[in-house]
C-alpha cells in the first residue's frame, strides 16, 4: 500500500481515564489548553509581588485607576495596590483585627457591601479553622472595616452586645448580610443596617453546616442567593411577612448533592460549577452533573502520585479564565499537602483537560497556586504561589507574555507540551475508523503547521502492543520556518509529543499532515 497524506486529527480534550489506545483524544499534556478544537499552549505569567505568608484567600477590588488586592492568611488579613499593568504600588498593608487568632487551619472569605445612606464601600471578612476539616464546628468572628482605608477590620456583634460567630462562612444579598454556621443556622441583618444583627434575626435551614453562599438572579424574590450545605443546596429569596417584615424564604433544591471543598465553586454566566466529593456538578435551575469522560477517575481516586488528596480537601479551589472558555479547578494530588495540579472544565469547548502547574526539571509538579481571584474590570487572573521560593510566596499576574518574568526581569522557560492519541493500522485508523491490518505504522514525514515562537520539538512514543512498555524516540526540532521533517519510524502503535522547554516559545497547533505508509508485518 503507497504511502498517504493524513490529517493529525484528534477530539480537543486530554484523557487521563481509561487506556491510552482505547481513546482518540490526546493523551497528555503541560500547560496546554484547547482553543478552536485544538491544543496551544497557556500564557505566561509576571511577579506582582511576593509575601512572606502562604496567601489563603483573595479579592480585588477597583481603586481609582488602580486595583486593590485583599489577601488574607493564616495570621490575619492585608492588602497592597497595582496599577493595570500589574506592578505592585507598594507593599502590604496590615489590616489585621486586634485579638484575631492566627491558625495554620486559616481560610478566608471575603464580601463587599455599598451603603448608600453613607456613601460608603465595606469589606466584610471572614477566616475560619477548617482547612483541615471542612465541617470543623468551631465559630470565628466577622470582621468589617471601610474598604479603601488601611486601619484594621472591626468585629460585628449582634444587637445585644455579644460578638458575630459563624464557622462557614458569609455572603452579601444586599443591601443585606447573611452569616451561615453549624447546623443550618443563619443570621441575616437588619432592613436598612447591614452591620446591625436583630437577634431575632435567624433560621434553621437544614441539617448540616452551611459552608458557601453565593448571590443569583431572583426576579421578584431578589435579593437572592444559593447556599450550599455538606449534603444539600439551597435557595434562598427575600419573602418579606405579610405585615412588611423584612424576612427570607429558605427552599432545598436537593437534598442529594455534596461539596468538596467551600472554595470549589464558581459562577460562570450565570451557571455555577462546583466540586461534589465524587463528580462535578452545576446549577442552572436545577442541580445536574457535569459530563466528564476524560479525567474523572484521575481527579476523584487517589493514588500515591494522582488523584485529590482528600485528606487537604478543603484546599481545593476554583476560578474562571473567561477568555478561553476555562473553568479551573486547583488540587493537592497524591500526598501532596498543597495545591500542585488542575484540572480545566472548558465550557465553550466541551471538554475537559488537566495540567500540573510549575515543574522541575525532570518534569514533575513541585509549585501550584494556592488561591486567586478574577476580577472582571481587571484584563488578567490574579493568582498566589501555594509554595515559597526563597522563603516567600509570590503573587502572578497570569496569562501574561509566554514566559515566567520576575520583578528584577529575570525571565524562566514554562515548559509545555501535547502528545497525541494513537496511530495503528491494526485498531482505529488515522482517519477515525476501524482498520483492522495487522502491520506497523511508518511515519514517513510530518507536515508542520503552527502558530509559534521560538522552536519546538517532536517525538514518538511507539510501541507494538496496548499493554507493552513506550519507547520515547526524539525526532526533531522545527521552527515556523520548518516545511518538512522527513523521518523513517514505524510501530504497530504510535504517538506523537510536541511541546517546548526553552524561553521565548510559544505555539499553537493548525492542520498539521503526516504522510503514513503501512509498514512491516507485526514484530
Amino acid at each position: 500500500m503507497p504511502s498517504r497524506i493524513y490529517p493529525l486529527s484528534f477530539l480537543p480534550g486530554i484523557k487521563k481515564d481509561g487506556t491510552s489506545f482505547a481513546s482518540r483524544h490526546y493523551l497528555d499534556g503541560l500547560w496546554c489548553r484547547f482553543q478552536r478544537g485544538l491544543p496551544r499552549k497557556m500564557g505566561g505569567y509576571q511577579e506582582i509581588i511576593s509575601v512572606p505568608e502562604r496567601p489563603r484567600g483573595m479579592l480585588i477590588v477597583p481603586d481609582g485607576n488602580d486595583f486593590r488586592v485583599i489577601v488574607g492568611h493564616r495570621r490575619g488579613i492585608g492588602h497592597f495596590l497595582m496599577n493595570e499593568e500589574g506592578t505592585a504600588l507598594g507593599g502590604i498593608i496590615d489590616r489585621t483585627p486586634d485579638g484575631f487568632v492566627a491558625s495554620d487551619q486559616n481560610t478566608w472569605q471575603f464580601q463587599t457591601l455599598y451603603t448608600p445612606a453613607t456613601n460608603t464601600g465595606w469589606l466584610i471578612a471572614h477566616a475560619t479553622p477548617s482547612l483541615d476539616n471542612i465541617a470543623s464546628p468551631v465559630e470565628t468572628p466577622v470582621y468589617a472595616g471601610n474598604l479603601y482605608e488601611d486601619t484594621p477590620l472591626e468585629p460585628l456583634k449582634l444587637e445585644d452586645g455579644t460578638p458575630l460567630l459563624a464557622s462557614g462562612g458569609i455572603v452579601v444579598l444586599s443591601p443585606y448580610l447573611l452569616v451561615f454556621s453549624n447546623g443550618g443556622f443563619i443570621r441575616w441583618s437588619k432592613a436598612g443596617d447591614s452591620f446591625t444583627f436583630p437577634l431575632q434575626n435567624f433560621a434553621v435551614v437544614c441539617s448540616r453546616k452551611i459552608v458557601r453562599g453565593m448571590p443569583a438572579r431572583g426576579g421578584n424574590g431578589s435579593p437572592a442567593g444559593l447556599l450550599w450545605s455538606l449534603d444539600s443546596l439551597l435557595r434562598v429569596t427575600f419573602h418579606p411577612d405579610s405585615d412588611g417584615t423584612p424576612n427570607f424564604r429558605f427552599d432545598t433544591l436537593t437534598s442529594e448533592s455534596s461539596i468538596l471543598s467551600a472554595n470549589s465553586v464558581v459562577e460562570y454566566d450565570g451557571l455555577y460549577f462546583w466540586a461534589g466529593v465524587d463528580r462535578f456538578l452545576f446549577y442552572n435551575g436545577v442541580v445536574q452533573e457535569v459530563p466528564n469522560i476524560l479525567n474523572l477517575d484521575w481527579f476523584y481516586v487517589n493514588t500515591p502520585t494522582s488523584g485529590v488528596n482528600y485528606d487537604q480537601r478543603q484546599k481545593v479551589w476554583a476560578t474562571k479564565i473567561p477568555q478561553y472558555g476555562e473553568i479551573w479547578w486547583f488540587y493537592p494530588s497524591g500526598t501532596a499537602e498543597e495545591c500542585d495540579r488542575a484540572v480545566i472544565f472548558n465550557v465553550r469547548e466541551k471538554c475537559w483537560y488537566s495540567t500540573d502547574i510549575e515543574v522541575d526539571d525532570g518534569l514533575e509538579p513541585v509549585r501550584g497556586r494556592g488561591c486567586g481571584y478574577f476580577e472582571q474590570v481587571f484584563a488578567d487572573p490574579v493568582w498566589a504561589s501555594s509554595h515559597a521560593e526563597d522563603g516567600a510566596y509570590t503573587i502572578w499576574k497570569q496569562e501574561t507574555g509566554i514566559d515566567k518574568v520576575w520583578t528584577d526581569g529575570t525571565v524562566e522557560a514554562i515548559p509545555s507540551y501535547v502528545r497525541t492519541g494513537d496511530l495503528s493500522w491494526c485498531g482505529i485508523g488515522p482517519e477515525g475508523n476501524w482498520t483492522g491490518v495487522d502491520r506497523k505504522v511508518s511515519l514517513e514525514r510530518i507536515e508542520p503547521d503552527f502558530k509559534m515562537t521560538g522552536s519546538l520539538r517532536v517525538s514518538a512514543y511507539s510501541r507494538e502492543y496496548a499493554q507493552a512498555p513506550l519507547k520515547k524516540t526524539f525526532l526533531s526540532f522545527f521552527k515556523n520556518d520548518t516545511q518538512k521533517i522527513d523521518t523513517r519510524i514505524q510501530a504497530r502503535e504510535m504517538s506523537l509529543l510536541f511541546g517546548s522547554l526553552e524561553a521565548g516559545t510559544s505555539w499553537e497547533m493548525g492542520q498539521v499532515l503526516l504522510t503514513l505508509a503501512v509498514g512491516d508485518g507485526r514484530a
